[in-house]
């Protein structure tokens, strides 16, 4: 519900400000979507949230108006982690070392998934296929039209850069901060950009 919702807000805020049909309106990026899920298709119900929400946004991208055309194409892919195994539960960070084994294997998941494409170009004498991704979590929420474009200008300006994006701001773990590495207070938020041909982004992902 919260990915479908997630992207109900770009129908009134685009990522980008051109227009569909302004043909001498052309970026100089080429920019994929992609979709992450943090299990299979494979294995999800039938009539599954996961089966709903890529049928329901596959149906929105294919569609030949709207905020379609800011991308290049769609993709989805699976990390394949195991349902024990795919925890987020913020409620036990000191009592479950796993407790956030869901989304930092989903992370890697993308990452290698990136890496894969990169390396099958680069194996043909030829540049890597995506310089940086921009990593949007499924409760995000975009404020205002051209968000994308905005990005894109920023990473232009603030390159080179390994990470860009805003140290966490929340107020998950305030009642016990005290008991909490600095590591984790003070770690970049999720959504953010990740320069894939760094040296440094390539040197943690492996």
């Amino acid at each position: 519900d919260e990915i479908v919702d997630s992207f109900n807000s770009w129908d009134t805020h685009w990522p980008c400000t051109s227009c569909a049909d302004d043909e001498n309106d052309e970026s100089e990026y080429d920019v994929d979507l992609i979709l992450s899920y943090s299990q299979t298709y494979d294995t999800a119900e039938a009539d599954s949230p996961a089966i709903e929400a890529l049928t329901s946004l596959q149906k929105k991208f294919d569609r030949n108006q709207g905020w379609n055309h800011c991308f290049t194409s769609l993709h989805h892919i699976e990390a394949a982690i195991p349902t024990h195994m795919d925890l987020y539960d913020r409620n036990h960070v000191q009592l479950n070392r796993h407790w956030v084994n869901g989304p930092n294997s989903q992370f890697r998941s993308i990452m290698e998934f990136i890496q894969r494409r990169n390396e099958e170009e680069t194996s043909k004498g030829m540049e890597p296929y995506y310089e940086a991704v921009l990593i949007l979590e499924e409760d995000s929420r975009v404020q205002t039209i051209g968000w994308l474009d905005r990005v894109l200008d920023e990473m232009k300006s603030k390159a080179p850069f390994a990470i860009l994006g805003s140290k966490y701001k929340g107020h998950s773990w305030d009642t016990f901060k005290d008991q909490m590495p600095k590591a984790l207070l003070e770690h970049i938020n999720g959504n953010a950009v990740y320069n894939v041909t760094h040296p440094l982004t390539e040197h943690y992902v492996a």
